[in-house]
């Protein structure tokens, strides 16, 4: 599969698109399972809403739904949009001279009509990332409809099984997200999800995280007791693993779902998801979400990933740190976000290990050679602006020179600082 692409990120993509088709298909059972508790209510109905409750609806609408007030928040942030359509959606229910055909279906409809038209004013063209903020401003309309809705069961049945859609739609985005950001043709994307749909279930995922328990149990690890400072530092990694699969089990087992499929046996989880995390990093790295095309759904798909990978926090900003020098090596990242990436790790927090610290230690030793390069390179080019070049430069030397981690681990602040310190005054 995809073998005219990079070995890595192939394997990167097809475990990406895995995982995603595990959550797409997780959202399906519990969409089956939720049509079974709904039974006959699940369903459009052409009844129309009571005068009552439309009203209650504009009176809330018009209040702005209960929002928080963010006036620094960013135009296109879903519960601005939704904000600025509950106006104009009290405005148009104000002026009907009848109520009588309004059902909850034309309500949803008109209230989309809105959003999708602020998008448009706004300069948000259609998009996958389009189709995620609109799934948001839904979720953001029912969670003001739904609590008027109290005391009426059909109201409440209704209101839930758009719920439930909701939650099957924004699964099924993230299956076309990973072919966005891998590039894939379309065909070939299409055919790769017929190939892998069927095996990447739910209780496949159990089957899998069941036989990891059982690796654990016979000491078949990822890393091994000598890539520890101590047996004591190992035997905690071991724990921490342990409470992490019986989570996501937990989790996986307590889904409702309609059957129980025989399950095939299949790598949800990458051997190497570190490596395969980091390849994700590079490809949706969330400068500003609201610029970079992947950057919001990209985080999320991030999180959601890194949690069922069993990725800690601790390696997850590693990652991104590294993700960073990379990017701003290859031109793509300000010295400005560059700083920032080194100044978000401070400390080691409580589910960092050693071998992921050493791999901190590893990239900090080589962005000070290629730092040390760029300050050579400004020094020759006095027309790329040193003065503002030199004065990042001082700010990542202050950085490194007095994080936490690097305090802790090596002795000095190396001979980076040293050559630099030399020419600048820190």
């Amino acid at each position: 599969m995809l073998s005219n692409r990079e070995t890595s990120f192939s394997e990167t993509y097809e475990y990406a698109l895995r995982f995603a088709l595990l959550q797409q298909n997780i959202a399906r059972e519990v969409y089956k399972a939720g049509r079974e508790t709904y039974k006959e209510k699940f369903h459009t109905t052409d009844t129309p809403l009571s005068a009552m409750f439309l009203a209650n609806l504009c009176a809330v609408l018009e209040r702005g739904g209960s929002l928080p007030a963010t006036p620094n928040a960013h135009p296109l942030e879903p519960s601005q949009v939704a904000g600025r359509c509950y106006g104009n959606l009290a405005r148009a229910l104000r002026l009907q001279k009848s109520t009588d055909t309004v059902t909850i279906e034309t309500l949803i409809r008109l209230y989309v009509d809105y959003v999708l038209y602020d998008f448009q004013t706004n300069g948000l063209a259609p998009s996958l990332q389009a189709k995620a903020r609109l799934i948001k401003c839904i979720d953001e309309f029912l969670l003001v409809t739904l609590p008027l809705a109290r005391g009426n069961t059909d109201l409440m049945n209704r209101f839930g099984s758009y719920k439930l859609i909701l939650l099957h739609l924004e699964q099924d985005q993230y299956v076309e997200f990973v072919g966005e950001i891998f590039e894939v043709a379309p065909k070939e994307h299409q055919e790769n999800i017929r190939i892998l749909r069927p095996s990447c279930t739910r209780q496949a995922a159990i089957v899998e995280l069941q036989a990891l328990q059982a690796h654990l149990a016979r000491g078949e690890t990822t890393f091994k007791p000598e890539a520890f400072e101590s047996a004591q530092d190992f035997q905690r990694w071991i724990t921490m693993e342990k409470e992490k699969i019986g989570q996501l089990l937990n989790g996986l087992q307590s889904i409702p779902c309609t059957s129980a499929s025989q399950p095939g046996r299949v790598d949800l989880i990458p051997p190497d998801a570190r490596k395969h995390f980091q390849n994700l990093l590079l490809l949706i790295l969330p400068e500003d979400q609201w610029k970079k095309k992947f950057g919001e759904m990209g985080s999320v798909f991030l999180n959601i990933c890194g949690h069922h990978w069993r990725i800690p926090a601790f390696f997850r900003q590693v990652a991104q740190f590294k993700a960073a020098n990379i990017k701003w090596e290859m031109g793509e990242l300000s010295y400005e976000l560059l700083s920032k990436a080194i100044m978000e790790l401070e400390t080691v927090s409580d589910d960092a290990i050693y071998p992921d610290v050493q791999e901190f230690l590893s990239i900090c030793d080589s962005l000070e050679n290629l730092l040390v390069e760029r300050f050579g390179e400004a020094l020759r080019s006095l027309d790329r602006n040193p003065q503002e070049e030199f004065g990042w430069i001082k700010v990542i030397v202050n950085s490194i020179k007095d994080n936490q981690i690097l305090m802790s681990y090596r002795e000095g602040s190396g001979p980076f600082v040293q050559q630099i310190e030399g020419c600048i005054q820190v």
